[in-house]
C-alpha cells in the first residue's frame, strides 16, 4: 500500500499568512476611522471659521458708512453685500441707560426692529437687510434664532441719523449655513 504524503495544515498561499493579516487589517481600519474622524473635525471647523470670516466681511461693508442718514443709504449699503452665504441685517434701539436695556425678543423681532415713515408718510421703512430672508426671521412661528442652524450673530453699535440729530442703535449681523 502506497501511501501519499500529504501535508497537513497547508491551506494555501494566503490561508497560512490570515492569522498575522487580521490585525493588520484591523490596524488600518482603526486608522483610517481615526483619519476621517480628524478630517470631519478639521471640516467643521473650517466652514465654522469660514462663516466667521464672511460675517466679518459683511460687518465691515455694512459698517463703511459711520452714519447712516436715512434708509436709502442703509438699503445702498446691503446691496453692496456680496457673499454666497444666508445672512440679514437690521437694526434695533439702544437705549443708552444701561438700567433700561433689554435683551430682544426673539419671538416677536418685528417689534424691536426700527422703522421710519417716508416724507409722504405713505411707507414704513424697515431697517432689515436681504429681503431674501427677511420673512425668515420676521416669521414668529418659524422662530429661527431656536433652530439648530450655525450661526454668528455680530451686534455693533452704529449711528443713525433721525430728522435733525444722530441716535445711537444697534446693528445686528447675522449669517448662517
Amino acid at each position: 500500500m502506497i501511501f501519499k504524503n500529504k501535508s497537513k495544515g497547508f491551506i494555501g498561499a494566503i490561508g497560512d499568512d490570515l492569522p498575522s493579516l487580521i490585525p493588520i487589517f484591523i490596524g488600518l481600519i482603526i486608522f483610517f476611522s481615526v483619519f476621517l474622524s480628524t478630517y470631519n473635525v478639521y471640516k467643521d471647523k473650517t466652514n465654522l471659521y469660514s462663516l466667521e470670516q464672511e460675517a466679518v466681511t459683511i460687518s465691515l461693508t455694512l459698517k463703511e458708512e459711520p452714519i447712516i442718514s436715512n434708509y436709502n443709504i442703509f438699503q445702498h449699503q446691503c446691496n453692496l453685500v456680496n457673499t454666497n452665504k444666508k445672512w440679514t441685517a437690521f437694526v434695533t434701539d439702544l437705549d443708552l441707560n444701561s438700567d433700561n436695556q433689554k435683551s430682544i425678543n426673539t419671538n416677536h423681532i418685528e417689534d424691536s426692529i426700527v422703522t421710519f415713515e417716508d416724507e409722504d408718510g405713505d411707507d414704513k421703512n424697515i431697517f432689515i437687510c436681504n429681503n431674501l430672508y427677511k420673512e425668515i426671521i420676521l416669521d414668529s412661528e418659524n422662530n429661527f434664532f431656536q433652530t439648530q442652524n450655525k450661526k454668528i450673530v455680530y451686534l455693533f453699535p452704529i449711528t443713525l441719523q433721525e430728522n435733525t440729530f444722530a441716535k445711537v442703535k444697534k446693528l445686528y449681523i447675522i449669517v448662517w449655513e
